[in-house]
């Protein structure tokens, strides 16, 4: 833990730096490693009891979302000139470098509530340049950092309980690939066509380039027949994603409760689930329920057992759903009773009795495969 919180401390530590272009200089505040936890977030990360959420979230308060890192500087003549175009530009590969234009004078840079989404042990460089009205460039040098590792946690505007299932590490040593499966609370009020999510919340859906939302919910209102996703439960209406109509939306309909895993209904949903997963063509990909942690909770959990992630890496991915605003918190007991079907498996682990439930339900050898193929890098 001492070496966590020292880690993220660091992160804070900004080292001078001159640069030079041309006849020109500019003060730039560099650093070399970003944690995009917050510092509660960091701590229990770095708790080596797993089960001790408690301790920092509840599950009542919107605690979810990263932290973006800002970038500083004293501006010279050049990055003052009211009439010059100032830019950072930013990016992790060179072909796709994100232009952020910054105001003549300022300097400083960031993006509330974490909202440039960085992923994990991700290494980042970024550069500021100033257009002159003469049309000359005044750049300064190239600096580099690097996040720290743990869960990716992103910031979708409206949306509480959002982050990326990659970013881990398997017991055998693979990592799991960031940008293609995430897990979430719902994108709009329930039983209402309604959207939570905001319209700065559907761009940064639209930069991570999901493809297919996978909705979880089969909760019905009984006045209006609708289920949870605002449409008419039967049948009459074409549904569409809460995340636009380009958007491959994939109902999976059941009703929470802690009796769903120990039957068909819910083994139905684990292999309806892994038919989308296991093609390639529905990727990136975001699954969710209401608050994204008990029937996405459940999901989340098979799935990692299927890639061979450990037994701590597992739960405490599904406690750390209480940073969300879930409406209470959610402790490994009411974990257990959700699984109560799953436990009955064989095995001595969460990952054993995991895995062995899926293969009892139909899951195949090479669907287990298939998805590694697709979710893993070594």
């Amino acid at each position: 833990m001492k070496s966590r919180i020292l880690s993220f401390l660091s992160a804070a530590l900004l080292i001078i730096v001159l640069v030079s272009c041309g006849s020109s200089a500019t003060k730039v505040e560099s650093f070399d490693t970003w944690d995009i936890h917050t510092e509660l977030q960091a701590s229990y990360l770095a708790d080596d009891n797993y089960e001790n959420i408690k301790a920092y979230a509840n599950g009542r308060v919107e605690l979810s979302r990263p932290v973006s890192p800002t970038f500083s500087w004293k501006a010279n003549k050049d990055f003052k000139d009211p009439d010059a175009s100032i830019s950072l530009l930013f990016w992790e590969n060179p072909e796709a470098v994100t232009v952020y234009p910054i105001p003549a004078g300022e300097s400083s840079f960031t993006i509330a509530d974490g909202g440039m989404n960085l992923k994990v042990n991700t290494t980042y460089h970024w550069q500021l340049t100033a257009q002159k009205p003469d049309g000359t460039e005044v750049e300064t040098e190239v600096y580099t950092f690097k996040t720290d590792d743990g869960i990716r946690n992103i910031c979708i505007d409206g949306v509480t309980n959002f982050r990326d299932l990659g970013g881990k590490t398997t017991m055998d040593g693979s990592t799991v690939k960031q940008g293609l499966l995430y897990r979430s609370g719902r994108f709009n009020e329930k039983f209402s066509k309604d959207l939570i999510i905001t319209a700065q919340g559907l761009e940064q859906i639209e930069a991570l380039g999901i493809v297919t939302d996978i909705d979880l919910r089969g909760d019905i209102d009984k006045k209006t027949g609708n289920y949870a996703n605002g449409y008419p439960s039967d049948g009459s209406e074409i549904m569409v994603s809460p995340l636009g109509e380009n958007i491959k939306y994939v109902l999976i309909p059941r009703v929470w409760n802690n009796l769903l895993m120990t039957g068909e209904e819910g083994a139905s949903m684990i292999r309806e689930i892994f038919d989308v997963l296991c093609d390639e063509s529905s990727y990136p990909i975001v699954f969710h329920c209401s608050i994204g942690t008990d029937r996405t909770g459940v999901a989340a959990y098979l799935i990692g057992c299927a890639l061979g992630l450990s037994d701590e890496v597992l739960l405490r991915d599904y406690l750390f759903s209480n940073f969300g605003n879930i409406g209470g918190d959610r402790l490994l007991d009411e974990f257990d009773l959700g699984i109560t079907g799953i436990r009955a498996c064989k095995g001595g682990t969460y990952q054993e009795k995991g895995l062995n439930y899926l293969y009892s339900i139909g899951i195949t050898e090479d669907q287990i495969e298939k998805l590694k193929s697709i979710l893993l890098v070594n």
